[in-house]
């Protein structure tokens, strides 16, 4: 069976097996902002919240600005929000204004209770990314490193899979994989899962599907994922993985 550019997921969801060190995080600073519809108070390390139909992107920049973390939106984000909620912890915040969005919270030190939160990723859902953008030929009939190499070409991508593979907790490289995960069309996931299933698939197309991502993946990562992708049991987890996360996302669009 010949790899084609639906399968590309794969190189997303598998990819993070290295862990590095992380820069220090800027000190939170307690501060208030707001009118009546939108009233924002950060206070060492935690956040209230009363919104009424502002644009998300204003609220995230301003809660930003106001706890000196770095808020990054890799496309457009039109939504408005109305929400309310007193004194939470400022990530648990975050993922409450972030639900149903691509997204990565990234801190400093190597736990989640170790360090302070220094960068906020937020992939918009309007800007998943297709295996159809940016290859040459028809969709499914391009080769997969044309598609790997096109995807790998979107910002939202790198900057999430570069998280993935190396943040500097189990945290943040968890929640980057959400964000991957949200970043790609749910077909392709299912997609995903059936090549995981296909036993005919051999070791050397594997292999040489992994060479567009040669300059993200270092040497010890790529043995591991080969590896692994020749293991019926790593195989068999990896789409227990997928599958709980598609039947989420169906649930979650079915409530939209």
């Amino acid at each position: 069976m010949a790899l084609k550019a639906s399968h590309l997921t794969f190189f997303l969801v598998m990819a993070g097996q290295a862990l590095a060190a992380a820069e220090p995080a800027p000190s939170t600073k307690g501060a208030q902002v707001g009118s009546e519809a939108m009233q924002i108070h950060v206070d060492h390390g935690r956040l209230t919240v009363k919104l009424e139909g502002i644009p998300l992107e204003t609220v995230l920049k301003e809660i930003g600005r106001r706890a000196g973390i770095e808020i990054a939106i890799l496309g457009p984000l039109t939504k408005n929000t109305s929400m309310e909620f007193r004194d939470l912890p400022l990530a648990e915040g975050l993922r409450k204004l972030l639900r149903g969005f691509g997204w990565a919270l990234l801190q400093a030190g190597s736990a989640p209770q170790s360090g302070a939160l220094e960068k906020v990723i937020v992939v918009p859902g309007g800007e998943r990314a297709g295996f159809d953008q940016g290859a040459s030929g028809p969709k499914g009939e391009r080769t997969l490193a044309q598609a790997v190499t096109a995807l790998l070409e979107r910002e939202q991508v790198k900057t999430l899979l570069d998280v993935y593979l190396h943040g500097s907790s189990a945290r943040a490289r968890r929640d980057a994989f959400r964000g991957l995960l949200g970043a790609v069309q749910l077909e392709d996931l299912e997609l995903l899962i059936e090549l995981l299933e296909d036993q005919s698939v051999q070791p050397a197309e594997w292999e040489a599907a992994l060479a567009p991502l040669s300059g993200v993946i270092r040497t010890e990562e790529r043995w591991f994922i080969l590896r692994s992708l020749q293991s019926q049991v790593a195989r068999e987890q990896m789409v227990k993985t997928l599958e709980s996360h598609v039947t989420y996302k169906r649930r979650a669009e079915a409530k939209r």
